[in-house]
């Protein structure tokens, strides 16, 4: 199948209303910024609001880290666990033929 000068046209195209529809979106972000007159503490250099955000993204970071199966050694176990679990399936099914999908589920 050959990539004709058609299909350049059309790809072509999509990238420019993509781009075209982008900067449509930029000025009207733009003009409504030049209306309202936002000014951003940050770029205004205004210490305090920097400590806050520097202050949300640790809480963030912490909140992350304290969530983690690694902080918690029963989560970290049972992560284990069911990591196994699944690797024994796999090497199940990698050793048949048959579909052992349905088997799993409906055992008795």
């Amino acid at each position: 199948m050959a990539f004709t000068f058609a299909a350049f046209c059309y790809m072509l195209t999509l990238v420019l209303c993509a781009a075209l529809i982008f900067f449509v979106i930029w000025q009207i972000i733009a003009f409504d910024e030049l209306r309202t007159d936002f000014k951003n503490p940050i770029d205004q250099s205004n210490p305090t609001r920097a400590r806050e955000r520097i202050l949300n993204i640790e809480r963030i970071c912490n909140l992350l880290r304290r969530n983690l199966p690694e902080a918690n050694p029963v989560r970290m176990e049972e992560t284990r666990k069911r990591n196994a679990l699944m690797l024994q399936v796999l090497k199940d099914a990698a050793e048949t033929n048959d579909n052992i999908a349905r088997g799993y589920g409906s055992q008795k």
